[in-house]
């Protein structure tokens, strides 16, 4: 075989040689792989958390003041999710929308003018624990944006006691 047609690979300690029809057969099984998209991953060395809907193609969820990137950004040239240097893949909760470790708003039905503000467990589907363990307390709602009814009675909750002198928070 001539250089043109033979690919050597060193694979740990064993090396590895493929005719180019057999590593040209190789690439086309890994571009075939399907993922399970959407998936969920944290960029390795800060806290950007991007949600992929395809290779290289994702959303931003979170950036902790990343001044590189906006939260809800699309961008179609991420490195690919396969890159496990750059990228951690995290839990995510398809059905709700949330990942791992999302502060999310919690509350019940019956309870609709009281939410907590606690950190989602994507794993269990439920919220943290208040010391921050996981598998904590299951909610019938949770939300990463608080509702806008529950926003408009706090509001009210917050001018009424600022009425009587009483409070001092902004909402």
């Amino acid at each position: 075989m001539n250089e043109d047609v033979k690919k050597e690979f060193q694979l740990g300690k064993v090396k590895v040689e493929l005719s180019k029809a057999e590593l040209e057969k190789m690439l086309q099984e890994i571009d075939k792989e399907e993922f399970d998209y959407p998936i969920c991953c944290k960029r390795k060395g800060n806290s950007l958390i991007v949600l992929f809907d395809a290779l290289g193609n994702g959303k931003v969820l979170h950036t902790d003041n990343c001044k590189d990137w906006n939260v809800g950004n699309y961008h179609k040239n991420w490195i690919d999710t396969t890159n496990k240097d750059r990228w951690e893949q995290i839990p995510y909760d398809k059905e709700r929308g949330l990942y791992h470790g999302q502060w999310v708003w919690c509350w019940d039905n019956p309870w609709t003018q009281v939410a907590q503000f606690r950190k989602y467990d994507a794993i269990n589907k439920c919220s943290y624990t208040f010391s921050g363990r996981e598998d904590g307390f299951k909610y019938d709602n949770y939300s990463a944006t608080c509702p806008e009814y529950m926003k408009e009675a706090f509001q009210d909750l917050i001018n009424n006691e600022k009425a009587l002198g009483t409070i001092g928070i902004e909402f």
